[in-house]
């Protein structure tokens, strides 16, 4: 649990992972409410893998009905006494969507989730599930987005040259039309050749940024819309479990996981750090660094 303040309110954020026995599950949320009432001094916000569901709508459908099994006492018990409530399932009333499956949809639950408290819905902009690292877990991801009550003014920061882009003919011929327009201006003028050594530089410098913020911005559309698909062919696999449609959403998982890895390398480097463990596929540490020098530069 981490007690913070953003923009005068304190927040109490909690991240959890709840136990798979039953027995074992029920006696953590009752330990989890007594550490709440203890430490929390914010707005409570809980995340996690809960390992319960809080409604049949949550569970796949077993055999044409829909298997009825109710949560722990304490989770329910723990929602009453802290005002808490579920918030993606407040947004979506009547919608069936899962964050954890078995590889061929035998089983499907949504036991991934927010509960924040009741007083801040009207703060809530949206909840949704999303792919996450497909190959490394069984899980979705669950995005939480609240409304900021001042907006935050930024400088420009640090810039690294990600060094791939070398390889792109379609950058590669830019760079060398910027180099041929200065060789002229060089041989028609007599400016002093280091002004137009740092004049170079500068424009090759405004010129990459452009070219790899395009790059970027294409990229993560790339990758929403791929989310966007392959959530809209879960649901579809959901309702009629055809094969063609499991073969498609092999097919989009694949291709997020190499958009991820990339990611993971981008965060790793502007994170600035002398090491990088080999094989790191958990982006969470790196991206925390990054967004630590982006807070400082603010």
């Amino acid at each position: 649990m981490l007690n913070i303040e953003i923009e005068n309110i304190i927040y109490s954020l909690i991240n959890i992972y709840a136990p798979n026995i039953e027995t074992e599950r029920n006696k953590f949320f009752k330990n989890l409410s007594d550490f709440i009432s203890n430490y929390a001094i914010g707005t409570v916000i809980i995340g996690g893998d809960m390992n319960d569901a809080l409604s049949n709508l949550d569970r796949k459908l077993t055999n044409g009905k829909r298997k009825n099994i109710k949560p722990v006492n304490s989770l329910k018990s723990l929602i009453k006494t802290h005002n808490l409530i579920d918030i993606w399932r407040y947004l979506n009333p009547k919608k069936i969507q899962y964050t954890w499956k078995r590889q061929n949809f035998s089983q499907a639950s949504r036991i991934d989730y927010f509960l924040i408290n009741k007083d801040f819905v009207l703060n809530t902009k949206s909840s949704d599930i999303r792919p996450a690292l497909i190959k490394s877990t069984d899980h979705q991801g669950v995005s939480l987005k609240l409304q900021s009550v001042t907006a935050e003014s930024r400088g420009p920061g640090y810039w690294k040259l990600n060094n791939s882009i070398l390889e792109e003919n379609e950058y590669c011929k830019e760079i060398e039309i910027i180099i041929a327009k200065y060789k002229t201006i060089m041989q028609d003028t007599t400016t002093d050749v280091h002004l137009l050594w740092d004049a170079i530089k500068l424009d090759i410098k405004l010129f990459t940024i452009n070219y790899c913020k395009s790059r970027a911005y294409n990229k993560n559309n790339e990758i929403k819309q791929m989310e966007k698909n392959l959530t809209i062919l879960t649901e579809k696999y959901q309702k009629n479990e055809n094969n063609d449609i499991l073969q498609k959403i092999n097919q989009i998982e694949n291709q997020l996981e190499k958009h991820y890895e990339y990611k993971a390398k981008g965060a790793q480097l502007r994170s600035k750090q002398d090491w990088v463990e080999k094989g790191e596929k958990n982006t969470a540490y790196f991206l925390g660094l990054e967004k630590n020098k982006q807070t400082k530069k603010t």
